[in-house]
């Protein structure tokens, strides 16, 4: 959130050319100056040495020579005197004695070693080393008197964390010569510094008195400048700041603090990110490499959120091919773009428009690529339009990840990940049972094929489409209401890399018919998440931004899980479980594939509905025997429509 730069004057423009050559004449003007007030000290006290001064008067370059060439050996022209540091008087120092000393030494031998004169060389030389520095001194004073006076009236800013970065910070907004914010304070938990002043700005007192404070100041912008923090350090200090009515900013991570030291430039604010209950998840990724390397990559669902993703971050990884398979073509011409302007002609991309459902269509592709890894994103994911249209959610999701899954094991593919939903869990919803039945057809591939067949269930995913965060920004942004289903409704949450990070590490370590899922640490409320981003939009909810609650919509549930049974469920990483679920059998999917089609056939979605929760609920029993119907045979299962649309959620 940079603010806009100036447009430099004619006037800066020849300051900064020729500063250089202004502060070099106006020091050479003050040794000389030193030289002369010398000279006329001693032509008082001794008058008859008026030749001695005449005489020597070319000593003159030996003060002003060495003094002009360390100045600028040690770069000290290059730097600005209004905002000097101990590391810059220290090099003033070395620079006035060491130039100084060469003085002396030079005057005094090309004198003829008169001792009168030596004197004199050692009472002009202090006399110039006070002059320049006090000079200096001087200029820095006068500069801050004018630019607190210029502050007077801007935003009124305080910085949160006192240490170095706060204090870069601080000295980042001084420089910006026609700032509008002036710094008023300092919050720091080190107790010791409370009560001191850093550049003139005081340390008004903890993190825990940041709500009281800044209402007596009377504060328009917070800036958290604490890089190292922890999730908790970051989470407590939020939550104070959020609190007030200030606007809540951030500054980069200490790696981007080493690429961009102007930090206030590039200060922003805060994401619906840094409001996670939980540390963000970084998985190892050394594995990737060996996995994807050399290896043709096909995506479905490429162009959408999740599937985008999982091709940026595999073309990372040098496949030997990647296929981004989409039915909705701007999207997948999008992520085509702009991989190919980040790497150009470096990859192997190719780009294909179909319908998972279209059985065969699915085997000339696989014929035509040959892909050895399958992340299967294309999915219809929207729980509300799902339960209006379950025979669209039944075709796309079920029998087009069936149609993959068989071509999956006829190519030879060597492993298969299918993006799943924490609304897989015990479903209330269409969408969710469909999910629970594409990780069942998963398991029942466990002993039936020697590709590695796994399913990757996680929460919901921040910015993703159709997601709830757009969707409130939307809202705030047209000056609400904000649509929240219930006060008590909660939802696991995860970002966008954190969850494609999660498919590839399934991919490394995945185990035929294993479904792995993500640690992602508490729930959050979404009551509270819409209130936090009313806050940071600037906004004051209730007042400002209306909060309305409409309740449940069709098949939504108070509380989501990720685990069907948490005493089955090993942790394989830090973050990562892999839940032990019993084995399906082939039989049972086929029985259930065949009912499905015949209920499509009739056109019957209540009947379709029956079917799906109670195979989504009785799979795992196996219950066979109330399955047994005389269905059509499953040989033509999968064309089942060409029409449809897939979006990677």
């Amino acid at each position: 959130m940079a603010d806009k730069k100036v447009k430099p004057t004619i006037k800066n423009i020849f300051l900064a050319k020729h500063n250089t050559l202004i502060l070099s004449i106006i020091d050479i003007f003050f040794l000389v100056l030193s030289y002369f007030i010398c000279v006329v000290f001693y032509l008082f006290l001794y008058e008859q040495t008026l030749w001695l001064w005449i005489g020597n008067l070319y000593t003159i370059l030996f003060l002003v020579a060495p003094y002009a060439i360390l100045f600028n050996l040690f770069g000290l022209y290059r730097n600005l005197w209004q905002f000097m540091s101990f590391r810059d008087l220290f090099k003033l120092v070395i620079v006035l004695v060491s130039s100084s000393f060469i003085f002396v030494i030079s005057s005094f031998i090309t004198s003829g070693r008169n001792v009168t004169y030596l004197f004199f060389t050692i009472l002009t030389s202090l006399m110039a080393c006070n002059i320049i520095f006090i000079s200096k001194l001087v200029y820095f004073i006068l500069y801050e008197r004018s630019r607190r006076k210029r502050n007077n009236g801007g935003q009124r800013i305080a910085i949160v964390g006192a240490g170095q970065a706060g204090v870069f910070l601080l000295e980042n907004i001084l420089a910006e010569n026609d700032c509008k914010y002036q710094p008023i304070c300092f919050f720091d938990d080190d107790k010791n510094k409370v009560g001191k002043n850093i550049n003139g700005i005081k340390v008004a007192g903890t993190t825990d008195q940041i709500g009281i404070l800044c209402a007596e100041l009377n504060i328009d912008e917070i800036v958290i400048a604490i890089p190292s923090l922890t999730f908790e350090q970051k989470q407590r200090i939020l939550d104070k700041c959020l609190k007030t009515d200030c606007r809540v900013v951030i500054v980069p991570s200490l790696t981007e603090m080493i690429s961009d030291k102007n930090i206030w430039q590039s200060r922003r604010h805060i994401e619906v990110e840094d409001l996670l209950d939980r540390d963000p998840i970084n998985l190892d990724t050394d594995k990737f490499y060996e996995m994807i390397s050399g290896k043709t990559v096909l995506v479905t669902g490429g162009g959408g959120s999740i599937g985008s993703e999982l091709c940026r971050q595999i073309i990372q990884y040098n496949p030997s091919k990647l296929i981004i398979l989409d039915i909705y073509e701007n999207s997948a011409y999008e992520i085509q773009q702009e991989l190919i302007l980040q790497y150009g002609d470096s990859i192997n991309l190719f780009v294909e428009i179909a319908t998972i459902r279209d059985y065969d269509k699915m085997e000339i592709l696989f014929d035509k690529y040959r892909p050895e890894l399958v992340f299967h994103a294309a999915a219809h994911k929207h729980v509300p339009l799902m339960e209006n249209n379950p025979d669209e959610a039944v075709k796309n999701n079920i029998f087009g990840t069936y149609n993959l899954v068989r071509l999956s094991d006829k190519y030879g593919v060597l492993r298969f990940a299918l993006i799943s939903s924490d609304k897989a869990v015990y479903p209330t919803n269409v969408m969710g049972a469909t999910k629970r039945f594409c990780e069942m057809i998963i398991q029942s591939m466990k002993d039936r094929s020697n590709t590695q067949f796994m399913a990757v269930r996680f929460g919901n995913v921040l910015g993703s489409n159709g997601s709830v965060i757009p969707l409130f920004k939307k809202q705030i942004e047209r000056g609400g209401p904000v649509y929240v289903t219930s006060k008590e409704i909660i939802r696991y949450f995860m970002t966008i890399p954190e969850a494609v990070s999660l498919v590839l590490m399934s991919g490394v370590n995945g185990k035929n018919g294993s479904v792995y899922v993500l640690d992602m640490g508490a729930p959050v409320k979404i009551d509270d998440l819409a209130r936090k981003m009313i806050i940071l939009a600037g906004y004051v909810p209730d007042r400002d931004i209306k909060i309305e609650y409409i309740g449940l919509r069709p098949g939504e549930k108070m509380y989501e899980e990720l685990i069907l049974h948490k005493d089955r469920a090993d942790k394989i990483d830090d973050k990562i479980y892999v839940e032990k679920l019993s084995n399906i059998s082939w039989d049972f999917i086929i029985k259930t594939l065949e009912r499905f089609e015949k209920a499509l056939r009739q056109n019957n979605n209540d009947l379709l509905i029956k079917i799906l929760m109670d195979a989504a609920y009785n799979g795992e029993s196996q219950s066979l025997q109330a399955l047994k119907t005389n269905f059509e045979s499953a040989a033509d299962l999968g064309v089942l429509g060409q029409a449809g649309q897939e979006t990677a959620g």
